[in-house]
């Protein structure tokens, strides 16, 4: 996870998952925002978030087609999106609120196989 920083008056923090985050996701590369405080009050934002490299797709494409059912690229793009931020005990019980959100935009084996073994990951709230 990155290093905490502020936006909008709250403290943030940016997950990089290089082989996904779980079992479903697995051979993906996820980029997930999470609200890092305790706290007992929602924030709503609206994010973008891509990944970054040399050989990868240029960040900006936005062409992509996106799948929903597997909150996946086919091979990397931007993922835009709004959530409600919640606690993390009350996400669990929530629809449409989440301690953390993002999406898997990359294949793992295609980015080892172009001999990426750095990535950026660019976030626009």
């Amino acid at each position: 996870a990155s290093e905490p920083f502020e936006c909008g008056g709250e403290d943030w923090r940016v997950s990089l998952y290089p082989r996904g985050s779980d079992f479903r996701r697995a051979g993906r590369v996820g980029a997930y925002l999470r609200l890092d405080r305790p706290g007992e009050t929602e924030v709503d934002v609206s994010f973008s978030i891509s990944l970054a490299a040399a050989g990868l797709l240029p960040s900006g494409r936005e062409s992509e087609a996106w799948d929903w059912k597997t909150s996946e690229c086919a091979t990397g793009g931007v993922f835009r999106c709004g959530m409600t931020f919640t606690p993390a005990a009350e996400a669990v019980e929530s629809v449409g609120r989440a301690c953390d959100w993002g999406a898997h935009l990359a294949s793992s084996a295609e980015l080892a196989a172009a001999g990426v073994d750095n990535l950026d990951v660019e976030l626009t709230m």
